[in-house]
């Protein structure tokens, strides 16, 4: 053998070396890595990090405990905006006054989702491979982002608030009428101004980016001017021409057999001086219009009527039939109007009509397959304010007769949509930054509770869920008491949903027992064999509050102080189940984290204490960070 090998030549020695070199070289490495991986089974390899946070040689509970901890207290911080030289501070969400529904954070962590990708490393694939990417992160590290979700439209409603001073809204110039004593009517223009934006989107682009690593440097927002698109010489150029057309050119909108005649000034409130196509033109000022509209369209408009159902021995029957709706068409009319009757070819005008279909109608509930109950989900609102009580009556009402289609993933939030006064919802106190202001809502998320629990009793794929930011005692879990089994909804983002996959359609019933608190969704169907369920939570660890706040603010009378309570937080978790009529059962494991908040107080102050507030940087945990959701494949995420 060694003759042989001396017999070669010196280059092909050095290459069976290498070649040897790196066959021993590789054995230990699978052999070293082999050991590192066994004892690194269950724990993330050394050398990983995710954001930054070092997670090495941790399990997985420990890993999330980590970087959960060190997500809250970056968010905690806030996050610096310099705008026009000064710095501006975004808390992270907005926070209800009296009802924890109306919390909301802009910005949510997917723990699980990061630290599942972060597992992969040196756990997935056959042995050898395992063991040599184990060995390699002895000396090749792996830093991972977070999986993070910013709600951009929260965000922007937040810098908005915060940019409300700094920020100015373009005026275009209007025509301003008045009627003289001789009926005859007077114009004269009120001059534009031009307006101060801040480029929000960039800015928050940053933010997002800036989150994957956990790095909070101030960013600047861009700003820019914006002129009127119409010259005040343009508009009074123009005036002379309005006033003809309103005093001598009558309008009577027509409908059917009834007919409303608009008098001389309000003729006038409908002419606008605007530009199109590069040219100052008269056109229809589309707000005057909707008001004028309004005493029209109650006697015009008629909503469409759903089919509706009931339950009746057991059985669920149609008790009233579909209708069509009708409303006024309000962009042809604006077209028609500008056409026909500013130019002069007309001085009757016939209102624009479009249908409105029903969702649900009579012909399409033959056959529905509705027979028996699939599951149950309940909870209980007692001790909730007045508005959050009257939500949750409108909601019910919402959801009361809906029929979801077979293969339909059900969104709650659009079934309760639109979240308005019109929509039938009332509004509740929200702390945003140091303002306290009016938004609507409240509720919806004992709303969601329910929902989330019957879809797991009728034994339903969950597409969309998302924990609630507080541990609130309206969705403790009726077994134990322990928070875990809620699911929150808030506009336009985090929504509830679920997959019908049963062949058939669902039946929603929603009952309300105002006395006693409790809220009572029933699923109706027909059952395929599968059983649903989902066991208690449990409470892996609680989080105390940390130390109250106080938030200056001139939304209350000076020297007035009004606090609310303190939120301890806590990491949850628990098993929902589904035995088929096979024998097949899967599992899914929801977790939740819910984090601590202190108790706030608002103390009425000065503009000159509250602008004093604002830079110092004074953070105030204004809202908490939303727990778990769950993506489509079954792993549990923290999305909020």
């Amino acid at each position: 053998m060694n003759k042989s090998f001396q017999k070669l030549s010196k280059k092909k020695k050095i290459l069976l070396t290498a070649a040897f070199v790196l066959l021993v070289a590789a054995g230990i490495a699978v052999t070293t890595g082999m050991v590192l991986a066994e004892r690194y089974t269950g724990r993330f390899l050394p050398n990983t990090s995710v954001g930054g946070v070092d997670i090495s040689g941790l399990e997985r509970a420990e890993a999330a405990e980590r970087v959960n901890r060190a997500f809250d207290e970056y968010v905690g911080n806030g996050f610096v905006f310099i705008a026009d030289g000064q710095r501006v501070v975004l808390d992270r969400g907005s926070f209800g006054w009296n009802d924890p529904d109306q919390t909301n954070d802009i910005v949510h962590l997917d723990a699980d989702q990061t630290l599942s990708r972060a597992m992969e490393r040196g756990h997935r694939g056959l042995l050898p491979a395992r063991a040599l990417t184990t060995a390699a992160s002895l000396v090749i590290p792996a830093r991972l982002p977070l999986q993070i979700s910013l709600n951009r439209a929260a965000a922007a409603d937040l810098l908005r608030v915060k940019l409300e001073t700094l920020q100015k809204t373009v005026s275009e110039p209007q025509f301003k009428w008045s009627e003289e004593r001789d009926k005859k009517l007077a114009v004269r223009v009120q001059p534009g101004s031009p307006g101060r934006f801040f480029n929000l989107d960039a800015a928050i682009q940053t933010m997002e980016q800036d989150f994957l690593a956990l790095k909070n440097e101030p960013i600047k927002i861009k700003s820019r001017q914006a002129e009127p698109t119409i010259s005040d010489s343009e508009a009074k150029d123009l005036a002379e021409e309005a006033k003809k057309i309103a005093f001598d050119s009558p309008l009577t909108l027509v409908f059917e057999d009834k007919k409303w005649e608009l008098a001389a000034l309000n003729r006038a409130r409908l002419i606008a001086p605007q530009k199109a196509g590069g040219y100052a033109k008269l056109g229809i000022a589309v707000e005057e219009l909707k008001e004028i509209l309004s005493p029209i369209a109650a006697a015009v408009e008629v909503e469409p009527t759903d089919a509706v159902f009931e339950v009746k021995n057991d059985r669920v029957v149609a008790f009233e039939a579909s209708r069509d709706g009708k409303e006024i068409d309000r962009e042809a009319l604006i077209s028609i109007l500008e056409k026909e009757w500013l130019s002069g070819q007309t001085q009757i005008v016939e209102l624009a009509i479009k249908t409105a279909a029903p969702k649900i109608t009579t012909e399409s509930s033959n056959n529905l397959g509705i027979k028996e109950i699939l599951g149950v989900g309940t909870s209980n609102f007692a001790g909730s304010p007045v508005n959050r009580v009257k939500n949750i009556r409108n909601s019910v009402r919402k959801l009361n007769g809906i029929l979801i289609k077979p293969g339909e993933e059900f969104s709650l939030l659009k079934a309760l949509q639109p979240f308005t006064a019109e929509g039938g919802y009332l509004p509740e106190k929200v702390i945003k930054g140091d303002r306290i202001k009016p938004e609507i809502g409240g509720g919806a998320c004992q709303i969601g509770t329910t929902t989330f629990r019957a879809a797991m009793m009728s034994g339903l794929p969950i597409t969309q869920r998302t924990s609630h930011s507080l541990v609130v005692k309206y969705y403790s879990d009726p077994r134990n008491g322990n928070p875990g089994t809620d699911a929150t909804i808030y506009e336009p983002s985090p929504d509830f949903r679920f997959l019908n996959d049963t062949g058939n359609y669902i039946f929603f019933q929603a009952l309300m027992d105002e006395k006693m608190g409790d809220l009572r969704f029933v699923f109706w169907g027909t059952k395929d064999g599968r059983q649903g369920s989902y066991s208690a939570p449990n409470v892996s660890k609680w989080y105390p509050p940390p130390a109250p706040k106080e938030i200056k603010t001139t939304d209350l009378p000076v020297g007035t102080k009004e606090c609310q309570n303190a939120f301890k937080g806590a990491d949850t978790s628990f098993t929902y189940t589904v035995e088929k009529s096979d024998g097949t059962k899967t599992e899914r494991v929801f977790t939740s984290h819910y984090r601590a908040l202190p108790q706030i107080c608002m103390i009425g102050a000065t503009p000159e204490e509250v602008a004093g507030q604002t830079t110092d940087g004074e953070m105030i945990p204004t809202a908490d960070i939303p727990a778990p959701s769950t993506n489509t494949t079954g792993t549990p995420n923290k999305t909020n």
